[in-house]
């Protein structure tokens, strides 16, 4: 059955399947104190692209707020991290479901490690304005052709970046929660086409229309 609570140096169990983890073999789960500098890198890339893309918006846009554009780039770093915490409670609840506990900080960490990729393919994208040429949209998704709609919208990143981010991110979980990468993987592609086609349902409805007609 289920083993009883014990302790050591090197290793932590208790009575639910699923949550042991051992320190000395589990190097993904980081130590507290690495987690600031794992999470300042991606926040730091994130920050500079929005400080850079900020002020080159149409001037109707910026005259909508009093904000200056310095602000409004860490207003938008801070949404980056309200996301990356969101998504690793989404993660949280699958694992959840499965008797693992998924640690929600570290989780957020991994998300915003994974999400480099994500910038790498925003910068290709600013790069090869649409149309951009096949090889890009292979790898940034349809969004590098210029589609357009909601379907195009929820679905337009779907490239091998952004699959190679599911993977990653994949891998980072498999690790926090001791997990095989194919259980990580299978529930990491599920839940990224739950969260997609909800934000397709989503867009259908704020334009008046529904999916399901």
């Amino acid at each position: 059955m289920f083993e009883t609570m014990r302790s050591s140096d090197d290793r932590v169990e208790i009575d639910r399947p699923g949550t042991a983890y051992d320190r000395k073999a589990a190097p993904l789960f980081w130590p507290a104190w690495l987690w600031p500098l794992l999470a300042w890198v991606p926040l730091a890339e994130w920050h500079e692209r929005f400080a850079r893309e900020i002020p080159r918006l149409d001037a109707v846009v910026l005259a909508g707020t009093r904000a200056a554009p310095a602000t409004l780039a860490w207003a938008a770093t801070g949404l980056v991290v309200a996301l990356a915490l969101a998504e690793a409670l989404f993660y949280g609840i699958l694992w959840g479901a499965r008797g693992r506990r998924l640690p929600v900080a570290a989780a957020a960490v991994a998300v915003l490690q994974a999400g480099l990729l994500e910038l790498a393919a925003l910068r290709l994208l600013g790069s090869f304005p649409a149309p951009a040429p096949a090889w890009v949209a292979a790898l940034a998704g349809t969004r590098a052709l210029g589609a357009s709609g909601p379907l195009a919208v929820a679905f337009g990143g779907a490239g091998l970046l952004a699959l190679l981010r599911v993977a990653l991110f994949a891998g980072l979980q498999a690790g926090l929660v001791r997990a095989g990468w194919r259980e990580a993987f299978a529930l990491t592609c599920g839940g990224w086409l739950a969260s997609h086609l909800a934000g397709w349902w989503l867009l259908e409805l704020a334009q008046g229309r529904s999916v399901f007609r």
